[in-house]
């Protein structure tokens, strides 16, 4: 736009209104095109654009124009940012699609759950992560601010990163360590041996296949460079390293100055490799950066391994002199002349033959001062100069690598002396020394990799976390490795999806080491890891199938504890019934289990105990239930308990077992005086529940059938009390409710109509008061009769909740008492009552012979004040037959003539 002729015609007096809106609409549309075009290309500076839009929308007088050119500027975002701003729901859904690696970290471990050699698992766990790790690189890449879950994500991925890398290192030592095909042992030829002349490959692979210190060095390090070159695959070299030749500037200005430098600053005046080391003078300022950055590269192809990738990138550039003297790291198979594997400029690159002297030169290299640090760095990780290696490292694991190759240069340059000196090693002589690996060597090692982490200040409680377990694995302190990732779960993240996710990679580690036999679940700190990823898995419905299993891998004491505790929340059949066929597959007890679902179920469900007048008391003062409606209403705690027992009704295997959990809530409720809610726990089992439990209990081990069966006859014991319960209460309502009201007498001076009447009123009231002693007499009989069943046991061959076999059980032999002392003095007061009311004082006498007679020990029910007060009142009922023309004893007195 040509804003300045755009003004001047704006502010013509003489400009036509529709010419002024023809003029804005250009306007509009070449904003438009440019803010287009300003997305695409987010590089460019957007203050002429602000700057553009804020003039123009002070140009106009009218005001419909400025809304309208405001509101076309409006549907653009001058800040222009480079990636897509998510909403929050976008974020979310990208971190809950983390969850499937749960169901997938299961499955890998069930399937090689019956291998011996787990590297195969470790390296599936090394794909998931790795699946993981690009999905949220991808998400990443679609934020564009600080978001409330970017620093989530951003942890995350360090996590996911840190995990593959422990992975890798447990694959690579499982491998060397447990797997069968790979031991120590296996495939050693005791009569090998090497000497002077043997060639360098030949030494390291004596020395790989004999010392397992040395072995388990290179394997650190094997890890560590594999790790390495997962970042080089993310990376790609810099667009600055482009030219043919790294010195490019530096010739120029050769060339410039005819081979003499004319610039201010004295540079080398030769293109020799080694002129600013002779000359001790620098490279062009350009060269410098450019030579930074060129070692850099150099350093960490080193880093991963990629030796070969190194001397193809000094070839491309022209160094090389400096790609000959890396090729001296790789030992010398006899052929002097190596191969590089890249594009190389140079096809066949010479390199030494000795190469104690190429280290040599290394060395007095690393510690002349005037090379750049990278430089010293470079020839100090080839050649296994561990201070000089230092200024190439920035990480933990990049200190653990160093230390590492410089150990395991060491212990080979220990070897080539010995040999130097005329010695031969065989493998017997190797193998006797170094069949274990040197733990103190490992140890001091770590040591130094800690120090020098701590003095470079690395803090990163993630690393620290994963730097302890390294350690430990690899000192085979299989116990601290333990305690140390127990204690990580608390100091690895404050956010509560990274905790997680480490709380799964901790649980697989252990379960890892427990399939291994490295550890064992009786420890404390590894049950305590495993529950925390329980708690995890928790958080979401769709991980409950996923629980049984890591149950199944704590000791025996806590498996149905545990697994309780998941089931609390379980209402619907079908998860039920999945549940119990999944911790069956697991190896728990689900007998045992839902036992302690019950028991925590009625702790955590049961109310306070209200303040009641004791039962005793109560019956003493002609009381028989308590002044509380729980008595004859079922609460909501209640149901919650009866729901809890449907557990055992879910399958028919577990009849025998729903049997006597039901009876122990039946007689948890009696106790609490519960009746409607011990009745409707007693309706559970059914005919059918019944007799599959007999079946069931038939095929159990003699003592346990007895126990049993004796619950089967306590079912039978309960009905029988329910039924007497339930015949009072029918009694008690014709008495007190239906009993017909006696009419008054009808006054004298009454006529002879309302005397009619009255004597009509009179014989419907006594038809009425005999249907009803009629009535009551037969609800007496019958409830006197079902009481008797439940008091009077000289017919039976055991007691009414008769316990013998079940004494070995003390809480259900405390329970089955107290119930006892409970229903049967309550029992035996009913039936008092009911005889007294009707005048039955003959059969008071049947009650007191049935609490006399010690076969059926209901006296021992009672306390001494209870039965002191009820043997009162027979006593009463006694007298009460003299009066009727009866003996004490109910029978009636003879008459003698006089």
């Amino acid at each position: 736009l040509n804003f300045k002729h755009f003004m001047m015609e704006v502010d013509s007096d003489e400009a036509d209104l529709s010419y002024v809106e023809s003029l804005f609409e250009r306007s509009r549309t070449a904003l438009r095109n440019s803010f287009l075009k300003l997305n695409e290309d987010s590089e460019t500076d957007t203050s002429m654009l602000k700057f553009t839009s804020q003039h123009v929308l002070s140009l106009s007088s009218v005001s419909s124009l400025e809304q309208d050119l405001a509101n076309s500027l409006s549907a653009f975002d001058v800040s222009f940012p480079k990636k897509r701003k998510p909403d929050i729901k976008f974020v979310e859904d990208g971190l809950h699609e983390l969850e499937s690696i749960f169901p997938s970290f299961l499955n890998a471990y069930r399937c090689n759950l019956e291998k011996q050699d787990i590297s195969e698992l470790m390296s599936q766990y090394e794909n998931f992560c790795d699946s993981r790790l690009k999905h949220l690189l991808n998400l990443q890449t679609s934020m564009d601010s600080v978001e409330f879950s970017s620093s989530t994500v951003a942890s995350l991925i360090k996590l996911f990163k840190a995990e593959k890398s422990f992975w890798r290192l447990l694959r690579i030592f499982a491998k060397d360590r447990f797997s069968n095909e790979s031991s120590f042992e296996d495939g050693r030829d005791v009569s090998e041996k090497i000497t002077v002349n043997s060639s360098d490959a030949d030494k390291w692979n004596f020395l790989l296949k004999n010392d397992k210190t040395f072995r388990e060095m290179r394997l650190i390090m094997e890890c560590c460079e594999q790790n390495a070159a997962m970042w080089l695959e993310e990376c790609s070299l810099p667009e600055n390293l482009h030219s043919t030749t790294l010195w490019s500037a530096t010739f120029r200005s050769l060339c410039d100055s005819g081979g003499g430098s004319r610039s201010k600053r004295s540079t080398i005046t030769e293109m020799d490799p080694d002129a600013p080391f002779r000359q001790n003078r620098p490279l062009h300022p350009e060269d410098e950066n450019g030579q930074e950055r060129f070692y850099l590269w150099i350093f960490r192809y080193i880093r991963a391994g990629c030796i070969n990738s190194a001397v193809d990138l000094c070839s491309e550039y022209g160094m090389h002199w400096l790609a000959v003297s890396l090729l001296g790291a790789v030992p010398d198979s006899g052929n002097h002349f190596v191969q590089s594997t890249g594009k190389a400029r140079v096809p066949l690159l010479r390199r030494t033959g000795n190469r104690k002297l190429w280290k040599q030169t290394c060395w007095s290299l690393v510690v002349e001062r005037s090379l750049p640090p990278m430089e010293r760095a470079i020839y100090g990780a080839v050649s296994g100069h561990l201070p000089s290696t230092l200024h190439g490292c920035r990480t933990w694991e990049d200190y653990l690598w160093a230390c590492a190759c410089s150990r395991s240069e060491d212990r080979f340059s220990k070897l080539t002396d010995w040999l130097d000196s005329g010695n031969v090693v065989t493998s017997a002589d190797l193998h006797s020394q170094s069949k274990e690996i040197d733990i103190a060597l490992f140890r001091e090692m770590f040591n130094d990799v800690n120090s020098i982490a701590n003095q470079r200040q690395e803090t990163d409680d993630e690393f620290r976390a994963f730097s302890a377990l390294i350690r430990d694995f690899i000192l085979q302190e299989y116990e601290s490795m333990v305690e140390h990732g127990l204690l990580a779960v608390e100091l690895v993240s404050a956010d509560v999806t990274v905790k997680d996710q480490f709380c799964r990679f901790l649980c697989h580690v252990v379960l890892a080491m427990l399939h291994l036999k490295l550890i064992d679940n009786e420890s404390e700190q590894f049950q305590a890891i495993v529950e925390h990823y329980l708690e995890v898995l928790s958080k979401n419905r769709r991980h409950l199938l996923l629980q049984p299993f890591y149950v199944g891998q704590l000791s025996l004491s806590r498996k149905s504890r545990v697994y309780a505790k998941i089931l609390q929340d379980v209402t619907e059949t079908e998860e039920r019934y999945a549940c119990l066929n999944y911790g069956e597959t697991a190896g728990i007890d689900m007998p045992e289990t839902l036992g302690f679902l019950l028991h925590g179920t009625i702790a955590r469900k049961a109310p306070p105990a209200a303040t009641l007048v004791p039962v005793r008391e109560r019956l003493a003062q002609g009381e028989f239930y308590p002044d509380d409606s729980n008595y004859w209403i079922v609460s909501q705690e209640d149901c919650s308990i009866m729901e809890a027992l449907k557990w055992f009704l879910i399958d028919e295997n577990y009849a025998a077992a729903a049997v006597t959990h039901i009876l122990y809530v039946v007689r948890h409720f009696i106790l609490q005086e519960k009746f409607a809610s011990a009745k409707k726990a007693l309706s559970l089992l059914n005919t059918e529940v019944i007799e599959r439990a007999k079946v069931q209990i038939c095929l159990e081990d003699v003592p346990l059938v007895q126990q049993h069966m004796e619950a089967v006859d306590e079912i039978q014991d309960w009905q029988e009390y329910f039924m007497a319960h339930g015949q009072f209460e029918t009694w008690s309502q014709c008495y007190h409710q239906v009993k017909p009201a006696e009419m008054s007498d009808i006054s004298e001076s009454a006529s002879y109509p309302e005397e009619f009447q009255f004597m009509q009123r009179r014989k419907q009231q006594k038809m009425k008061s005999t249907d009803w002693t009629l009535s009551l007499q037969s609800y007496s009989d019958i409830a006197v009769y079902s009481m008797k069943k439940v008091l009077d046991r000289r017919n039976y061959s055991k007691d009414w909740l008769f316990c013998q076999y079940r004494k070995e059980d003390p809480e259900v032999y405390h329970q089955i008492q107290a119930v006892r002392n409970l229903c049967l003095p309550r029992m035996c007061y009913m039936m008092l009552y009911i005889l007294r009311a009707t005048e039955n004082h003959k059969k008071v006498l049947d009650l007191t012979t049935i609490i006399a007679d010690n076969v059926d020990s209901l006296c021992q029910t009672f306390d001494r004040s209870l039965l002191q007060h009820l043997l009162t009142e027979l006593t009463e009922s006694c007298l009460e037959n003299l009066v009727q023309g009866f003996d004490a004893f109910g029978y009636p007195v003879p008459i003698y003539d006089e």
